[in-house]
């Protein structure tokens, strides 16, 4: 309805995503599978077995832009993508390969985006993965093996406002924690980021925004931060405002990194003015 009564289509993403990084050889069948296998790692977990690890921000956008374009009404309609974190990044990705292909995006809200300059080294990646993998996965183990952990985590990172945390929130990131072998994901995840795959040199990210803003004209790209988000500041957000025009930003006082989480009715009105305009 804020959109204006018609029809809509919403892709919202994050990423990495804990319990998606350990997919079997084997896994979902049908297309959302085959777009998967377009971007993937693959290795053997500690049990022997061949997994398949997506490139979660390159094979994301593969797999929002079919979705997406597979939903649309015949007539149109009203497409919004929403991207929080590096998730951000998929969601300008996701947004570039519309536009290119003649579809319409309507708008892309970017909340507590990771779009900074990143200096890319492969030796350090090696590193990481060859040298440190253990290391890195004993600490992830240890830092969020209990769900007191992962509270401690929430109340103390995530969330500016630990009273607002409660068990279903804890469980939701304890969770998927459980599965085998998420520990090596991410740090193949950290891997990849570290050894720049998948960007066009280290100031691909802002210019990926800077592409994306042009295509789509002024007022189309929204910004939403929590003002006291301590994982991406929101001076990282504000500098992009100072520097790119035509983007619209919101802060969500007292608020950290997870503003749709933290402050889920907040968040909603908020959306429902970016869609309201016209």
């Amino acid at each position: 309805s804020a959109g204006g009564g018609g029809a809509a289509t919403a892709l919202a993403h994050d990423s990495p995503g804990f319990g998606l990084t350990e997919r079997p050889c084997a896994g979902p069948r049908g297309v959302l599978s085959k777009l998967l296998s377009q971007r993937r790692w693959k290795g053997t977990d500690r049990g022997g077995n061949e997994v398949i690890m997506p490139d979660f921000v390159g094979g994301g956008a593969d797999i929002g832009t079919s979705l997406v374009a597979g939903t649309l009404p015949s007539e149109g309609g009203h497409v919004i993508l929403i991207g929080h974190s590096l998730g951000a990044i998929t969601a300008l990705r996701t947004a570039r390969s519309l536009l290119l292909s003649g579809k319409t995006v309507n708008h892309v809200v970017l909340v507590a985006p990771a779009i900074v300059n990143l200096k890319s080294s492969k030796f350090a990646a090696w590193v990481v993965k060859n040298v440190l993998s253990w290391p890195i996965q004993g600490a992830l183990r240890l830092g969020f093996r209990s769900k007191s952990k992962w509270k401690a985590a929430l109340t103390g990172v995530v969330w500016a406002d630990g009273t607002k945390v409660v068990d279903v929130d804890v469980d939701r990131y304890f969770y998927p924690t459980v599965a085998s072998g998420w520990e090596r994901g991410i740090v193949h995840f950290i891997s990849s980021q570290i050894s720049g795959a998948g960007r066009d040199g280290d100031d691909a990210w802002p210019a990926l925004l800077r592409e994306v803003r042009e295509r789509l004209g002024d007022g189309r790209i929204s910004i939403i931060h929590g003002g006291e988000d301590a994982i991406i500041s929101v001076t990282s957000s504000k500098k992009i405002v100072e520097e790119m025009s035509g983007i619209d930003m919101f802060i969500m006082e007292g608020v950290g990194h997870c503003p749709m989480e933290e402050d889920p009715a907040g968040f909603l009105d908020i959306i429902g003015k970016i869609l309201a305009k016209k």
